[in-house]
């Protein structure tokens, strides 16, 4: 059987244990992040949207009262499959407002 060179990747180069340091290539990527980055802030594209989370809040807060509201109402029903539906969008909603107050994108 004959063996399979495996070059560039370290095994038989002889760069076992040695860094690299970045090429020209990588350093360009990411200046470029960097300059997309800054071009991204000036624009205003990075500022918190108070209002939205507000009303997001408010919002979501209100829709959950009156699901259960209406769940007491509906009572022993075949229309709970529409409460049951109308709570998993709900709670999806919550779970992206959960997400984004995780990575402090609301308030702080």
């Amino acid at each position: 059987m004959e063996a399979i060179p495996m070059t560039g990747t370290g095994v038989d180069s002889g760069t076992e244990g040695k860094h690299r340091s970045p090429g020209p290539s990588r350093q360009r990527h990411v200046s470029d992040f960097t300059a997309l980055t800054r071009r991204v802030q000036e624009a205003g594209y990075m500022r918190r949207s108070y209002g939205y989370y507000w009303t997001k809040l408010i919002g979501l807060t209100l829709g959950g009262l009156g699901l259960a509201v209406a769940f007491v109402l509906l009572g022993d029903t075949w229309w709970q499959m529409v409460t049951a539906v109308v709570l998993a969008l709900l709670m999806t909603q919550v779970a992206f407002l959960g997400h984004d107050a995780a990575h402090r994108q609301i308030f702080v």
